[in-house]
């Protein structure tokens, strides 16, 4: 199923096109959706396996009602639409828009915005990327980022992957 449902309206509030200043939210805001999707260069399951947690290539995203979807592997894509794996609280929401908010990817002037994340493309060679696409109080941003040692993206990833049940790798645990 496609991601495109953004474009297609079913989430309409979260999409439509105008200034917001997430300063403005301690929590989030009732329409908050966000979606990442970490591409990676690996190109099998038993590459991605091997990479830790934080730069395995997956998508996640966060509905309004709470909803957390996952799908985890090298078909990772902004197109894709992961199944649902459980119910996040209004609690864990909130911390997943503080995350994303401390990023920066909710800032109108993020210096990775880019036009849309579904037609980006990754370039080539070994760039692990994080697309970012955040709807809120009736906007949306579409954000890149390169994923390389210390990001700002790295704790808000690791809370995706934690709410996803999926366990810290340390070097110690090299296959």
């Amino acid at each position: 199923m496609a991601f495109a449902w953004c474009a297609a309206g079913a989430l309409a509030a979260a999409c439509a096109s105008r200034p917001a200043d997430p300063a403005r939210f301690a929590s989030a805001p009732p329409d908050f959706t966000l979606s990442v999707t970490v591409l990676s260069p690996a190109r099998s399951i038993a590459d991605a396996d091997r990479l830790p947690p934080r730069v395995r290539p997956a998508c996640y995203l966060v509905e309004p009602d709470g909803a957390f979807r996952v799908a985890v592997g090298p078909a990772a894509s902004p197109t894709v639409f992961p199944p649902l794996a459980r119910h996040l609280t209004r609690e864990q929401v909130d911390r997943v828009w503080s995350l994303a908010r401390d990023a920066g990817v909710l800032d109108a002037d993020h210096p990775g915005r880019v036009q849309n994340v579904e037609t980006f493309v990754r370039p080539a060679g070994e760039a692990t990327v994080a697309l970012v696409y955040a709807g809120f109080d009736g906007s949306q941003r579409h954000t890149a980022v390169v994923l390389g040692g210390a990001h700002a993206l790295a704790p808000l990833i690791d809370e995706l992957n934690a709410l996803a049940w999926m366990r810290a790798w340390t070097f110690d645990d090299e296959p």
